[in-house]
């Protein structure tokens, strides 16, 4: 099984002394070449050997990848390239926003596509997180605190009808033809010496 799935694999001798061969850098090399369009589009590791078909060759690339060398970094570099584009555009479309205000001497007013994109960037771009990071504050709880607001929480209480009055409304809402159609309507239950009882 090993020689087949190995067949067409670059290996070279195994440095530790004998034993299976190892497989050959430039091996790899290819394999992320053959990955690499999916990697490019921020697909995972597993997703790019499936597309690609080395799936059986999957624990070998697992652990070139675990070594954290060239290898792993490029796979990396390959798998941000979505994000660095998108931050790419982001910079391009709001430089474009600051030519106009700078034009425009600080009267240009922003379209609303405009605007979105701006704040979007402010909110979520790490590198603007401390021009418009939201402020939260954190008020700290102390134990003995805890009791008064439990004692400030609403007691419910609850009041159970008594029978008389169950009775009422039972009669208030039936007519007379339900009552006795419910009458007919309960089976008869036998007692253990045999007779019947309603």
């Amino acid at each position: 099984m090993y020689n087949k799935i190995m067949s067409n694999v670059k290996t070279k001798k195994n440095s530790k002394g004998p034993g299976r061969p190892e497989i050959a850098d430039e091996q790899y090399w290819k394999w992320l070449e053959e990955m690499r369009p999916f990697l490019v589009q921020g697909a995972s590791l597993y997703y790019a050997m499936d597309k690609c078909g080395l799936l059986k060759h999957e624990t070998t690339i697992y652990e070139k990848y675990r070594e954290k060398g060239e290898f792993s970094r490029k796979i990396d570099g390959l798998r941000s390239t979505i994000g660095e584009l998108a931050n790419l555009i982001g910079y391009k479309v709001l430089n474009s926003i600051n030519a106009k205000l700078l034009e425009a001497n600080g009267n240009y007013e922003m379209n609303n596509q405009e605007m979105q994109i701006w704040k979007t960037i402010a909110e979520k771009h790490r590198t603007a997180q401390p021009f418009f990071a939201n402020r939260t504050e954190e008020a700290e709880a102390k134990d003995e605190d805890f009791g008064k607001v439990v004692d400030r929480v609403p007691v419910i209480e609850y009041v159970v009808p008594k029978e008389d009055e169950k009775q009422e409304n039972k009669t208030d809402s039936e007519t007379p033809d339900q009552a006795e159609s419910d009458a007919e309507a309960t089976p008869s239950v036998e007692t253990p010496d045999g007779s019947d009882n309603e």
